[in-house]
């Protein structure tokens, strides 16, 4: 089995009326195939497919933390509590202004703190993952 970057066979897609759907695609790969000096992407082990997984993870972690964080943030503005941009902060100037906080916006604070620890916890697990060595991970048949 060969991989082809899809990026290698964009320039053999028909354009016009037939536009992008799978039967171009299929014509475009069969296209591309053909030709003697297509470049094919080596396929991955299991090992590094497993270590994409923890990074593109890690990234989900931070995008939610970062996107928590500035929704804690506006929130806060609309009640005229202006934070700085930097996590640690937010997190400990939000909590300590949290219990002079009417009612529900208490609430909601509260919850999005803990939402950002967890987040942050999330993100610092995967971080911190030991990776196997490749005689263990050739054991397993991979």
């Amino acid at each position: 089995m060969r991989l082809i970057a899809p990026k290698f066979v964009a320039p053999y897609r028909m354009s016009g009326t037939r536009g992008k759907n799978d039967a171009a695609d299929a014509a475009a790969i069969c296209e591309a195939v053909q030709r003697p000096a297509m470049r094919f992407v080596p396929i991955k082990s299991m090992d590094q497919q497993a270590r994409l997984m923890v990074h593109r993870a890690r990234q989900g972690y931070v995008e939610a933390r970062t996107a928590c964080i500035n929704r804690l943030r506006g929130l806060l503005s609309e009640l005229g509590i202006v934070l700085p941009l930097k996590a640690a902060t937010v997190r400990r100037e939000a909590g300590a202004c949290l219990e002079d906080l009417p009612g529900w916006a208490n609430t909601v604070v509260g919850d999005l703190l803990a939402s950002c620890t967890a987040w942050t916890s999330a993100s610092r697990s995967t971080t911190t993952t030991s990776w196997p060595s490749p005689a263990r991970t050739s054991a397993h048949g991979s």
